[in-house]
């Protein structure tokens, strides 16, 4: 994300069109194509959201993607692979393989050890690996709750079609009558939007509320849109000839102060030194042999 976002005049069914901008492709150490529409810097604008992260398409062959045991304190994250797959084991005793249209719903809370690996039939064969990993903080009494994670697989995963040519998958919280079954610890949705050519959508969102939508299909890849906390409606107009595939994300706000490390979000900086040091002696566990 810029440091600065050119404003709009433009309006979308009640919600002001605040910002829009096209996220950069970077190519990480690991060979693999990154894009960042934002950062734990921008925690202010994107609130309750912290960052998000859109990896790939890319031949697994082609890079050494994959993140060996790190820590986490105070946030969530989500992982939704579009393509491929992940291992994920953590210091809890959690453990699963993800494949395409899988969820990992990862509660870092108090303290976390978690890897992020290639399963070794991906290693063994390759194949295109595509997906987000997103951070979604937690307000500050919840910093410390117990960590643990969850697993939505992709057959299971709820689906709505509240307008002609669009579908939502719900990845978290509600659209209309339809709800994930992943327990949130926060008022958001995550949803995954596609849009046949010249669809609309008009939802509604709390007066105040975040909304966001990341598109990430070929055409418009990295477009990345932010609406008016202050509309209560927002709409969806897909002009294009080509279906358009959107991370679209809303939640509450919790204006509260943001301090982050690395791998830990806190409120303070004292927290911050806190978790480092909890991390550093072993306070946060460890992964199982």
């Amino acid at each position: 994300m810029p440091d600065s976002i050119p404003g709009s005049d433009r309006v979308a069914a009640g919600a002001k069109l605040v910002a829009e901008f096209v996220a950069p492709t970077e190519l990480g150490p690991d060979r693999m194509p990154m894009r960042h529409p934002f950062t734990s810097e921008h925690a202010h604008v994107f609130d309750p959201f912290l960052y998000l992260a859109h990896f790939g398409p890319r031949e697994l062959h082609e890079t050494d993607w994959g993140f060996g045991p790190h820590p986490h304190r105070g946030f969530e994250t989500i992982t939704y692979l579009l393509s491929g797959g992940i291992e994920h084991r953590d210091s809890t005793g959690g453990h699963a393989v993800l494949g395409a249209g899988d969820v990992q719903w990862m509660t870092a809370g108090g303290g976390i050890i978690h890897s992020e690996q290639p399963p070794p039939t991906l290693k063994e064969t390759g194949g295109i690996v595509h997906g987000f990993q997103l951070w979604l903080n937690l307000p500050r009494p919840l910093k410390l709750t117990p960590p643990g994670f969850s697993v939505l697989r992709g057959a299971d995963m709820p689906k709505a079609e509240p307008a002609p040519g669009v579908t939502v998958r719900v990845i978290g919280g509600r659209c209309g009558e339809i709800e994930s079954p992943v327990r949130v610890r926060s008022p958001v949705f995550v949803w995954h939007v596609s849009m046949a050519p010249r669809a609309r959508w008009r939802f509604a969102k709390e007066e105040g509320w975040t909304a966001v939508a990341y598109a990430f299909s070929q055409a418009e890849c990295g477009r990345t849109t932010i609406f008016d906390r202050a509309g209560e409606t927002v709409e969806l107009a897909h002009e294009g000839n080509a279906p358009l595939e959107l991370l679209v994300l809303g939640g509450q706000p919790f204006g509260e102060p943001v301090a982050s490390y690395g791998p830990f979000v806190m409120s303070t900086r004292a927290e911050i030194i806190e978790a480092v040091r909890d991390y550093q002696s072993g306070r946060m566990g460890s992964l199982p042999e």
